[in-house]
């Protein structure tokens, strides 16, 4: 199965995020991203390559593009606690990614499908 993996910076409200991408080719089959938002303290790339071929093996997904809300790991956001973030920055975060995806990855139509754990969860 062929694999491309890349990142891409998203500017969120007074921050700059980088969003990582797996993608894969499936020519049968119209786009079908995920969105698989991440824990609050998790890092980009800690879902493991087989974990990510295993998706697209048993799916119709052809994306699936990893989001940590808001880069907590990495002291971009100036917010001290999990606590004092808001579900409406999480949906404003959400809105400027998939509208950068579309104009810039996806082509044509989509079918979006969403995921998350612990805080990426809350989407």
């Amino acid at each position: 199965m062929s694999l491309k993996t890349y990142e891409f910076k998203v500017s969120l409200n007074r921050t700059e995020s980088t969003v990582l991408c797996y993608e894969t080719h499936k020519t049968f089959l119209p786009t079908h991203p995920l969105f698989f938002c991440q824990g609050a303290t998790c890092f980009i790339d800690e879902l493991t390559v087989e974990f990510v071929q295993d998706i697209f093996k048993r799916t119709n997904i052809t994306h699936i593009i990893v989001y940590n809300y808001r880069g907590l790991d990495s002291g971009l956001t100036g917010v001290s606690s999990i606590n004092k973030y808001s579900t409406k920055l999480l949906v404003e975060d959400f809105d400027t990614i998939l509208r950068f995806c579309d104009v810039s990855i996806w082509k044509g139509p989509v079918k979006i499908s969403i995921a998350g754990y612990s805080f990426g969860g809350v989407i």
